[in-house]
């Protein structure tokens, strides 16, 4: 199957009405795509209002995706992870950039993925709070646990998500924001989401 074909099918069959879209912003995984559009919300950036479609790039893949975004005149924007997966993304969109500047369409994260870097930025105590046993019938492993050694973010925000899935934690992390106010947000998010705003104002 062609790369056209392929993006086409992967659009009409998971988010049709990305088609519609101003501008697309296109993530890696699950849980960008559920808590980014929350975020931007929190930060005063309504994304169903502005145009603005979160579009997984996984399954089709990162430069299919762009050119059929361009094919169609629709802007585009691309977070990335900063492992070696998410190096290797940047390098691809910047290909495809032309003469367009790269902070207009590039947002590269300082960790090695969203819940790492969620982690670093403000949010340790909700994964900690989601990876804590719950209930009373938890009450003799729960004091078992306090008497282990300390667990490492790896560990902690691995449990986190056994116990909520990522569209739970997302929600978890959305919700202790909601709490927090725009403050919370990362400021390379705000960023991010001022520029993509930007971006649909420009399509309007």
């Amino acid at each position: 199957m062609s790369d056209a074909r392929k993006v086409a099918f992967h659009i009409r069959s998971n988010r049709a009405s990305s088609m519609f879209a101003r501008v697309w912003l296109l993530v890696e995984g699950e849980t960008e795509f559920w808590l980014l559009p929350e975020l931007a919300r929190i930060c005063g950036v309504n994304f169903p209002l502005e145009g603005i479609r979160c579009v997984e790039f996984a399954q089709a893949g990162l430069a299919p995706l762009i050119k059929f975004a361009d094919h169609l005149g629709i802007h585009w924007h691309v977070i990335c992870d900063g492992d070696d997966a998410g190096m290797k993304y940047q390098k691809r969109a910047r290909s495809l950039l032309g003469n367009r500047p790269e902070e207009q369409h590039i947002t590269m994260l300082n960790c090695r993925d969203i819940e790492h870097f969620l982690w670093d930025n403000g949010f340790a105590d909700t994964y900690r709070q989601a990876a804590a046993p719950r209930g009373e019938m938890n009450h003799y492993y729960r004091a078992a646990l306090e008497q282990q050694p300390p667990l490492n973010d790896e560990e902690i925000i691995s449990r986190a998500l056994r116990h909520h899935s990522k569209p739970g934690m997302a929600l978890e992390i959305a919700e202790a924001a909601e709490i927090k106010g725009r403050q919370a947000v990362p400021a390379v998010l705000q960023n991010m989401f001022q520029t993509l705003q930007t971006l649909s104002e420009e399509s309007s």
